[in-house]
């Protein structure tokens, strides 16, 4: 300990202003129920599953009572007129089964189907209804695994639902059978039940604990594959391949370790149960052989006995196999209630429109910050009057990115105000502000879908205007070369793509078909050759003067037309020019 010990301790207490989040009072099982809510609507289908099963139990307590007169009756006593009455009496019963089974599992299928689509549904839409700066500092294999727990929470809610009371119900009445042949046997039928439940105690918290970290670990192996996939090109044109693959690899084999330790405990879990059963199903046969030899029982009775002791004990099982299943759901539950009870973004709902714009946007004050006390941004204010054409210069990292964001109301500042005229865009309706603020990230994402429907992203632009503006902008030579033209579908796994320079334009013709007044514009022209370049500076300088342009960039020909330039460095305001820079 001495030898690895820094000699420092940090010390955690939490400030006047520290407010616990609300989803540390709903953990474990009653954040579980919170997804009853999912159920809403499917309450007849929920029914009919639940009838289904309970029925199903049922027809399984025929069997003891059928093999009690098939050997008490017609064995012992040769009353052989009752054969084909107990035959067809064992037909109808597995008919009736089978049906029902057969039932139950398309009700079961429509179910999960209609509860998978709702759940997948909403999580995506709550994805989507974050704020920006959780997306930012999340790793995107994180969010995809909770995909998966979502699957997981469904089947345990389901257990929970149906399975375990039907379950309740088939043990009830079995017992209850039971009680009707032989009391002993009904109690002794329980009597590794306190072994279980000690058992149960001991495994609860260690599937708990594994739960979680394998689920974590899993999420550390998305994120590592993709980022491979991602960064492919590269890693072939540095030999990198094998680098990796070594990362992988040590992310795949620290998760198996934890599947590994999973199996370990299921299989110690199985044969411990396998043993108790065992043990004490060989205890009541043996009791029962001493009932039978005693003439407290005939042997059709020791037989339905015994199947009924079986399915008591399965019951049991059944129920405490159950148990172990919602632990791994109250793992899955936290986790996505991690994600889910994280604030969307406001509403913003004081001023549902904004006014033309006379003045100008005003930034004043403004600080923002990922992490508490490392600040990205501070102390920024500059002034961008109507129809200017404004330069953001800075250094990598100097906050460029993220202060176009903070304009375009995409991030929330941590303190500070950006005013549109007179009114500030922290009271005006998320989509109203976005509408009127359309900023274009240098990396333009692709979607899996037509060319003018990643154009338009669902807006109403009649195609021959958008094709109108591709000509323009010199993009024939796509259209061309694409086999529906605009309509062949980019992005995905589409074998149709882009190049860096082509994805850039796309970008361009969405902000320019775009009727915002404000265009902030993240280096639009940083991979187009010179002919492009010029293209777009000609749609820029028609723009100056109609609407109010931010452009960050480094290239001289951008620069030129500027009114005005700012310029960042590490976080600040360095200076304001109302004249460009001499170039």
């Amino acid at each position: 300990f001495e030898t690895k010990w820094t000699g420092k301790v940090l010390w955690l207490q939490p400030s006047e202003l520290f407010q616990p989040g609300r989803y540390l009072g709903k953990r474990g099982f009653s954040g579980l129920l919170e997804h009853l809510i999912h159920y809403r609507g499917l309450s007849f289908i929920l029914f009919q599953l639940l009838l289904g099963t309970m029925l199903l139990g049922l027809l399984s307590l025929g069997s003891p009572v059928l093999s009690q007169i098939l050997f008490d009756q017609v064995l012992s006593l040769r009353q052989d007129f009752l054969l084909p009455g107990i035959l067809l009496a064992i037909f109808f019963l597995t008919l009736f089964r089978t049906v029902f089974r057969t039932v139950r599992q398309l009700l079961s299928s429509q179910l999960s189907q209609r509860l998978s689509y709702q759940m997948r549904l909403d999580y995506l839409q709550h994805l989507i209804a974050l704020p920006m700066r959780v997306h930012e500092t999340r790793l995107t294999g994180d969010l995809l695994t909770r995909f998966g727990d979502l699957t997981q929470i469904r089947s345990v809610m389901s257990s929970i639902l149906i399975y375990f009371p039907s379950t309740l119900f088939g043990l009830f009445f079995s017992l209850g059978l039971l009680v009707i042949y032989n009391k002993q046997l009904a109690l002794l039928s329980f009597i590794a039940l306190p072994f279980q439940v000690i058992y149960l105690l001991w495994l609860t918290p260690k599937l708990r604990a594994n739960s979680l970290s394998r689920k974590r670990k899993a999420g550390d192996v998305e994120s590592s594959v993709l980022g491979t996939l991602d960064g492919l090109w590269t890693l072939k044109a540095f030999r990198a391949e094998n680098w990796a693959i070594d990362i992988s690899r040590k992310q795949i084999h620290t998760w198996y370790d934890q599947r590994w330790k999973q199996d370990l405990i299921g299989a110690w879990s199985s044969i411990f149960s396998n043993l108790i059963d065992n043990f004490t199903s060989l205890f009541l046969l043996w009791y029962g052989a001493l009932l039978v030899l005693s003439s407290d029982l005939t042997v059709g009775q020791l037989v339905a006995a015994f199947s009924l002791v079986r399915n008591t004990m399965g019951s049991i099982n059944d129920v405490i196999s159950q148990i172990e299943d919602v632990q791994e759901g109250l793992v899955a539950s936290d986790r996505l209630l991690e994600m889910t009870e994280l604030p969307k973004e406001q509403i913003r709902a004081r001023y549902t429109s904004l006014p033309s714009l006379k003045q100008g946007i005003t930034v004043k004050n403004l600080e923002f910050s990922y992490i508490k006390d490392l600040p990205i941004l501070s102390d920024i204010n500059f002034y961008l009057p109507k129809g200017s054409y404004t330069v953001l210069l800075g250094s990598n990292g100097s906050g460029k990115s993220t202060l176009a964001g903070l304009v375009s109301s995409m991030l929330t500042p941590d303190s500070g105000l950006i005013l549109w005229d007179h009114l500030a865009l922290k009271d005006v309706n998320l989509a109203e502000a976005r509408k009127n603020l359309v900023y274009v990230k240098q990396e333009v994402p692709l979607f899996y879908a037509s060319l003018l429907d990643n154009i338009c992203l669902g807006r109403h632009i009649p195609e021959k205007r958008v094709l109108d503006l591709l000509d323009q902008l010199g993009f024939q030579q796509v259209l061309q070369r694409l086999p529906e033209g605009i309509n062949s579908t980019i992005g995905g796994d589409s074998p149709y793509k882009l190049s860096t320079g082509e994805r850039q334009m796309l970008g361009i013709a969405r902000a320019f078909l775009s009727t915002a007044p404000v265009l902030i514009l993240d280096e639009p022209t940083a991979t187009l050759d010179q002919n492009r370049e010029k293209t777009v500076l000609r749609f820029l300088e028609r723009l100056k003067g109609e609407r109010t342009l931010l452009i960050i960039t480094h290239r001289p020909a951008l620069i030129e037309p500027a009114d005005q330039i700012i310029k960042l460095h590490e976080g600040k305001l360095t200076f304001e020019r109302a004249k460009p820079l001499s170039l």
